[in-house]
């Protein structure tokens, strides 16, 4: 009996052991299937990685043939809305900033230094597939020169004051001559010329003020074809109408004038109309003149029409704007019709015939 159980429990041992051999075999194909998927996975990502290595080296190799070759390059510049400035001058401004090939140029960094130039208003930049630069920009519009102490100057319709360089010397060929005008009237001079067109603006050979009895605010704009346009900084805009008024012109010297409603007429210059300057002085009942208090005779300012012509009254007397109250002359008038009635008897005979003679003569 002994032997036999001994037996068993033998054999319950080697059951054991074989139990525990099945065992790790299991871990050892579970190690075994983790190290396959590793290596699987390893695998995967070098297949990844060799894939995008090999994309960036055929970009790189496609970038390499695109740069070295004429297709990258610019071919030119172009520039549009240009009257004053060159195109060299538009693109020297860039320069510093343009590459040669395409996609190192920045078409809003090209933009901005555009526009910090004074002369320039608005900047536009594109860049097309052919490798051409469009520059398409505004302008700054000037209305004249004037010479300062530092040398000539450009005033702007923005009323800015811009030195005369190199680059801009050629445009005073181009636009009018500007004289006495302070810097209140430079301003209001710039205003008024933002409505008159470019090409007009070159018709005009010089700008100066008109001093009028009737108007302190006339601008006296001597033409290129010798006639004389004279305007308002109001109506200034008919300026932009004068190529067709003087196509019908057969002289020159002639004053050009311009009302409202868009309306130019030609008058009497100014300067040849002795009447409109003539200047009287208001006088008491001896005939002297009236001081005022600083002790100067005082003018007689008369209402004139917008042609510079004298306004009359309805009894046919210039329409006085400055009255003034003097002492009445009356008493003296009354006083002369006293001494002439007690005059002798014969003169009033003579004074009689005598009117009877002009009588005659008008009749006649």
């Amino acid at each position: 009996m002994a032997r036999l159980r001994l037996f068993k429990k033998k054999k319950e041992t080697v059951k054991k052991e074989e139990s525990s051999f099945k065992v790790s075999d299991n871990v050892q194909q579970l190690f075994e299937d983790k190290k396959e998927e590793q290596r699987r996975k390893k695998y995967r990502n070098n297949k990844r990685r060799i894939f995008y290595i090999s994309y960036l080296l055929t970009l790189l190799l496609i970038a390499s043939v695109y740069i070295i070759s004429p297709v990258s390059k610019i071919k030119k510049i172009t520039v549009t809305g240009n009257y004053y400035l060159s195109d060299n001058y538009i693109t020297s401004i860039v320069s510093d900033t343009l590459f040669s090939h395409i996609v190192l140029n920045i078409p809003p960094l090209m933009e901005y230094l555009l526009e910090e130039n004074v002369w320039i208003q608005q900047a536009t930049v594109s860049i097309t597939e052919e490798g051409i630069i469009t520059v398409d920009i505004v302008e700054q519009q000037p209305v004249g020169y004037i010479y300062e102490d530092d040398g000539p100057q450009i005033l702007l319709t923005d009323g800015s004051l811009v030195d005369m360089d190199k680059n801009t010397t050629d445009i005073i060929a181009q636009i009018p001559l500007i004289y006495d005008f302070d810097a209140e009237q430079l301003q209001s001079l710039a205003r008024a010329f933002a409505n008159v067109d470019t090409l007009l603006l070159e018709a005009v050979a010089e700008i100066s003020r008109l001093e009028l009895t009737y108007a302190d605010n006339y601008y006296l704009l001597l033409m290129s074809d010798g006639n004389y346009f004279i305007t308002s900084r109001f109506t200034l805009e008919t300026l932009n109408s004068y190529n067709d008024i003087a196509e019908n012109l057969t002289t020159t010297g002639n004053c050009l004038y311009s009302a409202t409603d868009n309306v130019v007429y030609m008058s009497a210059c100014p300067w040849d109309d002795t009447i409109t300057y003539e200047t009287e002085y208001f006088v008491d009942c001896d005939g002297n003149q009236i001081l005022d208090e600083n002790g100067n005779p005082i003018a007689i300012e008369y209402e004139m029409d917008e042609n510079g012509y004298y306004v009359y009254d309805s009894d046919g007397n210039r329409t006085i704007l400055n009255q003034i109250e003097m002492d009445s002359c009356e008493v003296e008038e009354e006083e002369n019709t006293e001494e002439s009635d007690t005059s002798d008897t014969s003169d009033t005979a003579d004074t009689a015939d005598s009117s009877e003679s002009v009588t005659v003569t008008e009749n006649e």
